[in-house]
């Protein structure tokens, strides 16, 4: 998120905009109680939580990294997510889509950005031979 809003401060500038100000990014918080030493020991568990973090455009890169770094520490260590996660699975286990989609949809409308630290393919893959 750092480097994205230092990054698109610069291409605003460019482009004769020079907004200043947050932007809001929705970030993954891993909330696994265990480490994991090696990628086979991952069990494919859904135990994070999305966590609305303001960047700020325009800030220098540095002050950026730091002041996300601490809220994004703050929220692992935080009861807060877990909270948060927990009360998130109750809603879509038990109520109709119809309830959870307006609720899903008000979450993501208050974001700009979503952040994923989801590690990329390791090899090629192809769908039916392609």
């Amino acid at each position: 998120a750092a480097a994205l809003s230092v990054g698109l401060a610069e291409y605003l500038k460019e482009k004769g905009d020079h907004t200043n100000g947050p932007m809001t990014a929705l970030i993954p918080v891993n909330l696994r109680t265990q480490k994991v030493r090696r990628p086979e020991d991952i069990k494919l568990q859904n135990n994070f939580i999305i966590v609305l973090v303001d960047f700020i455009i325009g800030n220098s890169l540095e002050n950026e990294v730091h002041r996300i770094s601490r809220l994004l520490n703050k929220a692992k260590k935080s009861f807060k997510p877990l909270a948060i996660m927990y009360i998130q699975q109750l809603i879509m286990r038990f109520l109709p889509l119809f309830l959870t989609r307006p609720l899903m949809d008000f979450t993501a409308s208050k974001s700009t950005l979503l952040f994923s630290n989801v590690p990329g393919f390791k090899s090629h893959l192809t769908v039916n031979g392609c």
